[in-house]
């Protein structure tokens, strides 16, 4: 399934890893809640996934219609993730919803463009990077393979936080697809 470990690697080290400070939204995900699903749905390989030209999200809900519901960690309320590592990842465009994540932006989402606790304009509200890790998981592995599973999540490649960034809300807002997402206080 896809390309090797290696392939990833020599492409990653030939593309555009997208801007730093600024960048724009270009797919907005929400994910299906497991109690929401038929039973013995397989949302391995079958997940559930809208993709809506506008969402919404609170500090109190995460992202309106997605599976995260308040109470549950905010430090894990949106999940971000690059679309130069989602292209590598899926190959097509019409793949790119099943990496899960809440906002596909082109943006460089590595530490050095991103440090922790960096904050962010997403439509007309504001989110804040967290600590909390974005790691690949067993939905991740087969929807993709075990190469773009083990080069994701490479801990030799944190600091480039391949698989995505996690973050809060910091002022509720609303964001649209082809909206502008630009690092607050720079």
């Amino acid at each position: 399934m896809g390309a090797s470990y290696s392939e990833f690697e020599t492409q990653w080290q030939t593309i555009d890893h997208g801007p730093c400070g600024i960048g724009r939204v270009v797919l907005l995900v929400t994910r299906a809640s497991p109690a929401d699903l038929p039973k013995g749905h397989d949302k391995k390989s079958d997940p559930v996934h809208q993709q809506p030209e506008t969402i919404r999200f609170s500090a109190e809900h995460g992202v309106e219609g997605d599976r995260w519901k308040a109470g549950k960690d905010v430090e894990r309320q949106i999940s971000l993730t690059s679309l130069a590592v989602t292209k590598l990842v899926t190959g097509t465009r019409d793949r790119w919803h099943l990496v899960g994540n809440n906002l596909i932006l082109d943006m460089d989402l590595s530490a050095t463009a991103l440090p922790l606790g960096s904050r962010l304009q997403v439509g007309t509200g504001e989110i804040e990077i967290t600590a909390k890790p974005h790691e690949p998981c067993d939905r991740y592995l087969a929807r993709f393979g075990q190469s773009a599973h083990d080069w994701v999540g490479d801990e030799g490649h944190a600091a480039r936080h391949l698989r995505g960034r996690m973050a809060k809300v910091i002022r509720d807002g609303e964001v649209s697809v082809g909206e502008a997402i630009s690092l607050l206080g720079t």
